[in-house]
């Protein structure tokens, strides 16, 4: 394996990063001689694959070719057919993937497809690769999995650890620079979610950044009962979930331009249905209550947060501001949540800082 080839595959399968969801970012080349005669990737959920985009981009025959792939070939009919009979009807000789497939409809299916085929197949043995080819792809391998969405959890907060002053007073925590980051991260997942609190407060629109300011992410609020004003920029259309504790006789009012109103009993229900809704990743943005109630029952669970996102200002509230994190917590150091991987980077004057629970 020419390991330079399965590098430019991960580099093109990047490029499918935020518009593919709840498929994985796959990238493919193909090379004979030594060279690159097509490649492409995966560029949005339901459309063709990496592995027929880079064949449709070859002049040449591809008879005889080798196929690099950062993820195996899938071999059940989807929303497209199955990358494998391509291969085969191609005359590929060679397939080299980066990574298998974690889903259950494939899991070694397409390599033993392939095999069985008489196609040669080799898997990635190259731990920096892979492992930079699983983190790209660290929320489909969790939907995969568990069936259940990747959750980012995201907050903008002092050195004090304050969301907001006593008064209630919170924009801006942080500056322009790091405000956009936080967006554009927002941008890669599928949807948002803030409590009753957050919208009904801040009136946030909650939208979709930079190179992906025409994705419409689904909007998701989390309350007590449907008690919100119709006219606040969340309910702009009818792209949103409105999840509940108790039913109230008003849900019509939201249904009636879109959205749905549907009960919870705890924060996994809420996430396997957000996820029968083909939502690949949330991006949970608060508010402390919104916080504190999914940090504790991640506590008992372990497989709800996966990534952490924390905007730190070099500013200092002090007094009884507010909290990023309400709930009940942790009574010993000894069970504290420690993140992995851990990542920090300078924004302007602030502070990101980059860690994971799970799915890494």
């Amino acid at each position: 394996m020419d390991l330079r080839f399965m590098a430019r595959a991960l580099e093109l399968a990047k490029l499918g990063k935020g518009c593919v969801l709840t498929n994985p970012c796959v990238g493919a080349v193909v090379v004979r001689n030594g060279e690159i005669i097509g490649e492409g990737w995966h560029k949005a959920f339901g459309d063709r694959h990496a592995e027929i985009n880079a064949f449709d981009s070859a002049n040449n025959s591809l008879m005889g070719s080798d196929l690099y792939v950062t993820l195996e070939p899938c071999c059940h009919t989807g929303k497209t057919p199955p990358c494998t009979e391509a291969i085969i009807q191609a005359g590929i000789a060679r397939v080299f993937v980066g990574m298998i497939d974690p889903s259950m409809k494939v899991n070694g299916g397409g390599i033993e497809f392939l095999r069985s085929h008489g196609v040669q197949v080799f898997v990635c043995e190259d731990l920096e690769l892979v492992r930079s080819i699983r983190s790209l792809n660290q929320e489909f391998v969790k939907n995969s999995i568990l069936g259940l969405p990747y959750v980012v959890m995201k907050a903008a907060v002092t050195l004090d650890g304050k969301i907001a002053t006593a008064s209630g007073e919170s924009k801006y925590i942080t500056g322009e620079a790091a405000r956009n980051d936080a967006h554009l991260e927002r941008s890669y997942c599928d949807a948002v979610l803030v409590g009753a609190g957050t919208v009904r407060n801040d009136n946030p629109t909650l939208a979709s950044f930079g190179e992906l300011s025409d994705k419409n992410l689904l909007r998701i609020v989390v309350g007590g009962c449907a008690d919100l004003d119709l006219n606040l920029n969340f309910f702009r259309d009818g792209n949103f979930l409105y999840f509940v504790k108790e039913i109230n006789g008003k849900e019509y009012l939201y249904e009636e331009i879109g959205g749905r109103v549907l009960k919870f009993a705890n924060w996994l229900d809420i996430l396997k249905q957000i996820y029968d809704f083909s939502v690949g990743s949330v991006y949970v943005e608060g508010g402390a209550s919104v916080f504190g109630s999914l940090f504790d029952e991640n506590l008992g669970n372990g497989e709800l947060i996966d990534k952490v996102l924390w905007y730190v200002s070099p500013k200092i509230i002090g007094g009884n501001g507010l909290s990023v994190i309400g709930g009940n917590g942790v009574d010993k150091l000894s069970d504290s949540v420690f993140l992995s991987d851990v990542s920090v980077s300078t924004i302007g004057s602030d502070v990101k800082i980059c860690g994971y629970l799970n799915f890494r």
